[in-house]
């Protein structure tokens, strides 16, 4: 089974029930597909909705794919961050970046603290084109380390290491079904 991305011309392996296809509840430009996923394990009052995004952008001209990487997240970030390269395969990469003591207008005690965002960048260069997907992931607390993906992690880092595992799942099955999408 698939999930058919931008009317079925991109196809990625089949998203649980818990993903929530936002264009249902607001506007999304034509280039992003977005869903909401609901954790249950962080969800208590909704304000921990994991968001997963696959953006369709102009391809940056470089030819490393890390240098291609840091100049999408440079557009996307305005504030400080830490990138953390994860790994790299043929025509694309995967990172990670930690926000931490995110801001918002009103405090709540219950607003998330930190929020990793995990990115993968697949580089369509028939078409010139980067796919850059993204899955954040907001946490109770501000994450103050690395993700240790080669040993044993805190719970909370054994948590982002088997949601990375699923969102490298997801990004990996993405298929190109109908290269006209692209013009």
């Amino acid at each position: 089974m698939e999930t058919q991305l931008y009317g079925g011309a991109i196809t990625i392996q089949k998203l649980p029930e818990s993903f929530i296809d936002i264009s249902q509840f607001r506007q999304v430009p034509n280039n992003q597909e977005c869903f909401m996923h609901r954790n249950p394990q962080e969800s208590t009052s909704g304000k921990y909705d994991e968001s997963l995004i696959f953006d369709l952008l102009e391809s940056v001209t470089c030819s490393d794919i890390k240098e291609a990487m840091k100049l999408h997240l440079d557009d996307l970030f305005d504030e400080k961050r830490e990138d953390y390269f994860v790994e790299e395969f043929e025509g694309g990469c995967f990172t990670y970046v930690i926000l931490k003591e995110v801001g918002y207008k009103k405090v709540e005690v219950d607003n998330p603290k930190s929020i990793v965002s995990f990115f993968c960048l697949i580089r369509l260069e028939k078409v010139n084109t980067d796919v850059l997907i993204q899955y954040n992931v907001p946490l109770r607390n501000v994450r103050m380390k690395p993700i240790d993906f080669n040993g044993t992690d805190d719970e909370e880092g054994e948590r982002l290491k088997r949601i990375y595992t699923s969102f490298r799942q997801i990004s990996m099955s993405l298929k190109v079904k109908d290269w006209s999408l692209f013009g």
